[in-house]
């Protein structure tokens, strides 16, 4: 069901005025069918929250190394389109749903980091979908899935996973709702009140939100067509808001992700799939001044379907892989969030098989990019990697 939407002023979008209404943060997308000026590095402007937080860096950033994972036992299946979730308190990876040739699933899977070992979890929960957004909230100690496909149906409800009841629960949030979508960027933000609780926030409070934290969802698709508006859900309080900003979006997408620059405190969402072309490779970023577009040259090129996330001491956003105008890719690129320009890396070690439609998380505390099957343009796959710094 679709009602009437209730905006929510920039400022208090990011600075959370209005408490009972607002969101953002960490990363998720999937699913679609059917820049302004250049600019010089750090022109990007300073987070809505005040000067650029300190934050200790990896010195000179090591090069990465790849390494796949051989977890024994029983695997899930192999699948694209599914969202891949971390929590970070315990090390424990959460995949769900997604899509193979026989149609949508609705299984949950549980990944220990530490034991290297796969569980199926078997609670009652929501229908089998693909291409939903997907976020784990450490303060709540949840995972929450909104939207998604299966068929022709599209949905818009929210679900919440609570690991330690072992039970799935729908939420039944008052007020208006985004309409139904898959495709979307979506993202965790930290409660900011948890961002306001330090004048230059480290890592430590990039990670340990005492506060429960909000969600936004942001353009995606239906059969109707793509959308460009952005919502966000307040955990805390329960309710969604339209928060699209008055200036000018990014064009209507989809096959895009989003993240949480912990950083500069703003969200962050690249490429996808457009009207206007198939591939895009724009860089855009939502602040409380709105949307601004982040010209650099070079860049990850056109790709959407990527897998995407922020790794807070290396102080960069990371895309793996995507659908491109040749196909499948297997590349990484690294987006500097400070001076802002991309890069690539060394890496040593032979990569994954190209591939699109798969999900990644970054996890800190091992300092690596860890990401779960995909599609390789012929098969659905269901191996596990990482990309870790070499010692």
């Amino acid at each position: 069901m679709t009602t009437s939407p209730r905006k929510t002023s920039r400022r208090s979008f990011l600075r959370g005025a209005a408490l009972t209404s607002a969101g953002l943060a960490g990363a998720y997308a999937l699913g679609c069918s059917s820049g302004d000026n250049d600019a010089g590095p750090g022109d990007g402007g300073t987070p809505a929250d005040g000067p650029l937080p300190t934050v200790t860096p990896i010195p000179e950033a090591p090069s990465l190394r790849w390494q796949e994972l051989s977890p024994p036992g029983a695997l899930p299946p192999p699948r694209r389109d599914h969202s891949l979730v971390l929590s970070p308190a315990d090390g424990l990876l959460y995949v769900y749903g997604g899509h193979d040739s026989d149609g949508e699933l609705g299984d949950l899977w549980q990944f220990d980091v530490g034991a290297e070992e796969w569980t199926e979890l078997s609670p009652e929960g929501p229908a089998a979908r693909f291409g939903h957004n997907a976020f784990f909230d450490e303060p709540t100690g949840r995972m929450y899935v909104f939207g998604g496909q299966a068929g022709s149906d599209f949905f818009n409800d929210l679900w919440s996973y609570d690991p330690a009841a072992e039970s799935w629960t729908e939420l039944s949030p008052e007020g208006p709702l985004p309409e139904a979508r898959y495709g979307a960027a979506g993202a965790r933000r930290p409660s900011p009140a948890n961002l306001s609780t330090s004048e230059t926030p480290g890592p430590e409070s990039a990670v340990a939100d005492p506060l429960p934290g909000q969600i936004l969802v942001s353009h995606g698709f239906t059969h109707s067509g793509r959308f460009a508006d952005t919502w966000q859900f307040d955990i805390e309080s329960g309710v969604w808001s339209e928060v699209t900003p008055e200036d000018e979006p990014p064009e209507a997408r989809c096959l895009l992700r989003g993240v949480w620059d912990t950083v500069r405190r703003r969200m962050v969402i690249y490429g996808g799939q457009a009207v206007s072309s198939p591939f895009l490779d724009d860089l855009w970023t939502l602040s409380d001044k709105g949307w601004t577009p982040l010209t650099r040259v070079p860049n990850g090129g056109p790709r959407n379907l990527y897998a995407m996330a922020f790794a807070h001491q290396r102080l960069q956003l990371l895309i793996f892989g995507g659908n491109t105008p040749a196909g499948p890719a297997n590349d990484v690129w690294q987006f500097d969030a400070v001076d802002e320009f991309w890069r690539q890396d060394q890496i040593v070690n032979e990569p994954p098989s190209p591939r699109f439609s798969h999900d990644g998380v970054w996890i800190e505390e091992s300092e690596m990019f860890l990401f779960f099957g995909g599609f390789d343009g012929a098969a659905d796959l269901n191996d596990l990697w990482t990309l870790a710094a070499t010692s």
